[in-house]
């Protein structure tokens, strides 16, 4: 009995390894895709080839969950009872983060044109 109890752990262990293996992409290709319609569509409308569009899409995906990350960093430790000081150094933070991802995806698509 402890034989089969041990079967299916590993069946729901390799159920979940697939569902990281296809959920991980597919969520940086719908991220991908939005901040690529969000951005005016610079990766749709000038890639060489399906490698290169595919490439940038995922790009795109990888640099909108590293940015959602950066500014819920930042944001979840301001607090409206920290001294000013604290808190403008912080919005200077999130606004450098918002620079570092535009000049990022702008070139990630003259990468891929």
């Amino acid at each position: 009995m402890s034989d089969s109890r041990a079967q299916d752990v590993g069946v729901w262990g390799r159920i979940r390894i697939r569902h990281l293996l296809v959920g991980i992409p597919a969520l940086l290709f719908a991220g991908g895709l939005g901040l690529d319609a969000c951005s005016g569509l610079p990766v749709s409308q000038g890639a060489r080839s399906p490698q290169a569009w595919l490439a940038g899409i995922l790009a795109f995906g990888a640099l909108y969950v590293i940015g959602e990350g950066v500014s819920e960093a930042i944001a979840s430790r301001d607090r409206i009872t920290d001294p000013l000081w604290l808190r403008v150094v912080r919005l200077i933070m999130l606004l450098a983060g918002a620079v570092a991802l535009f000049f990022s995806l702008r070139l990630v698509a003259s990468l891929v044109r």
